[in-house]
C-alpha cells in the first residue's frame, strides 16, 4: 500500500511539474573554422550539401530527406521522415556575410527557429548554431523535453559544427 502511495505522489508531482515548468528552450554552440565566410556558406547555405556535415542523418540512419523545389536561397526547403519523427525546414534568410535563418516544424506540431551565424575576422570564421523553440504542444511531457534539449540537441550541434569545420578546412589544403 505504501508503494502505491509513493507511485501516486510521483505521478502527481510529474503532472504538476508539467504545468509549472517552462516549455521554451534555447540551444547554442559555436566553433571557429579556418576558412572564409564564403567557404562556410558554401556548405551551410545549400541544403544539398548538408549531408556532408549535418548530424541528423548520422544520429538516425532511418531518416529520409525529401528536397524542396530549391536547395539554396530564401525559401529553400526540405522535409524528412525517420524513426525519430518527421519534419519540415525552410530557409527564411540567407547571407554569405551573416549566415542563415530557418524555421522548423517537428511532427506537425512543435515549431522552432534556428540560426547559423558567421562572425570573426577574414580567414577565420566563428560559426554559431542556435535554435529556439517551445514544446507547448507536447502537453504533459513538453517541459521535460524542453529541459533536455540543450543536452540532446547541443551534443548534435557540436558534432555538426566539428564536421562542418572538417569539410571547410579540407578546401584549404
Amino acid at each position: 500500500m505504501k508503494f502505491i502511495k509513493i507511485i501516486i505522489i510521483l505521478i502527481a508531482l510529474f503532472v504538476i511539474g508539467s504545468f509549472v515548468l517552462p516549455t521554451d528552450y534555447t540551444v547554442s554552440r559555436s566553433i571557429v573554422i579556418n576558412g572564409d565566410r564564403s567557404q562556410v556558406h558554401e556548405f551551410v547555405g545549400d541544403l544539398d550539401k548538408w549531408p556532408a556535415w549535418s548530424p541528423w542523418e548520422k544520429a538516425d540512419s532511418s531518416i529520409i530527406v525529401y528536397p524542396g523545389d530549391s536547395s539554396s536561397g530564401m525559401g529553400a526547403s526540405q522535409t524528412w521522415k525517420g524513426d525519430s519523427g518527421s519534419g519540415y525546414l525552410v530557409l527564411t534568410d540567407t547571407s554569405e556575410e551573416d549566415g542563415i535563418k530557418y524555421d522548423l516544424l517537428f511532427d506537425d506540431r512543435d515549431k522552432a527557429r534556428a540560426v547559423i551565424s558567421y562572425s570573426g575576422p577574414e580567414g577565420a570564421t566563428q560559426v554559431t548554431w542556435s535554435m529556439k523553440g517551445d514544446m507547448e504542444n507536447s502537453m504533459i511531457t513538453g517541459p521535460y523535453i524542453a529541459m533536455s534539449m540543450d543536452m540532446i540537441v547541443g551534443r548534435l550541434f557540436s558534432q555538426g559544427l566539428e564536421d562542418l569545420k572538417e569539410e571547410v578546412e579540407k578546401l584549404n589544403y
